[in-house]
């Protein structure tokens, strides 16, 4: 009989003792490490996009900087599903976004192109805002110089800025507009112009400035900033001078 109960005692003692190290606490298992891979891609032209946002599931963010090649990479982000969205460098529009798995050895996103945006041109008359719908850019080779006109109404009908630059191709810097080979017009609603020029023959002093920022040669196209100040070109205009400032045009042909 003792046997028997001793036999019993042991077989709890053992029971307890396996069932214990099978029930251990949680908190001394190894945690489970998350993978990571790089996630890369390509956009064109090469200085189209200036970053490239990476969204997970959850909505946590990742951002790359994209290359002087038009190359990007995210490193060491959890495989997985995200969503990839562009920010346009300027005189671009943002291409659409693009979703993305990243796997265990690392993605390649597919290429993506961005567009170029189409030219556009404001500016301020005596403080009112004006948006140039029709931008036309002429090379006129007779006197190797280039006119631009941003007016508001088909058919260059006014209110209209006119400017003319010395040389066919645009070159980045900044130029007078109060001499003969640089000059700008506005044209007001009434057809009255006004000239950058034309305030010597008044003995008016003059101002403008023409800032050429970028010039693309594939595409051809050129932006900047102007401003100037017009002086009536008739003695009986009123008033006898417009000042136009806040001139911006991107994307401009040439």
């Amino acid at each position: 009989m003792q046997k028997f109960v001793r036999a019993l005692l042991f077989a709890a003692v053992a029971g307890a003792t396996l069932g214990g190290a099978s029930c251990g606490s949680k908190k001394d298992d190894p945690q489970a490490q998350s993978q990571t891979a790089v996630l890369s891609g390509q956009v064109t032209p090469a200085a189209s996009v200036a970053t490239v946002t990476a969204t997970d599931a959850s909505g946590k963010t990742y951002t790359a900087t994209v290359t002087g090649t038009g190359a990007y990479a995210f490193a060491a982000m959890t495989v997985g599903a995200y969503t990839l969205s562009f920010s346009p460098a300027t005189g671009y529009t943002a291409p659409a976004a693009v979703a993305v798995t990243l796997g265990a050895g690392g993605t390649t996103a597919p290429a993506v192109t961005a567009a170029l945006a189409p030219a556009t041109a404001t500016y301020t008359v005596d403080g009112t805002a004006m948006t140039a719908n029709y931008i036309f850019s002429q090379g006129m080779a007779s006197s190797s110089s280039r006119m631009l006109t941003f007016t508001a109404n088909p058919g260059a009908a006014p209110p209209t800025v006119t400017v003319f630059l010395d040389g066919l191709l645009p070159t980045v810097g900044t130029r007078s507009l109060t001499t003969n080979a640089n000059n700008a017009r506005y044209m007001a609603p009434n057809y009255e112009l006004y000239l950058s020029d034309g305030g010597a023959a008044l003995g008016l002093p003059m101002s403008g400035t023409f800032v050429i920022s970028a010039v693309s040669t594939s595409p051809r196209v050129f932006s900047g900033t102007f401003s100037f100040v017009g002086t009536a070109g008739s003695s009986t205009a009123s008033p006898v001078a417009r000042t136009i400032t806040n001139g911006v045009f991107t994307n401009v042909p040439y």
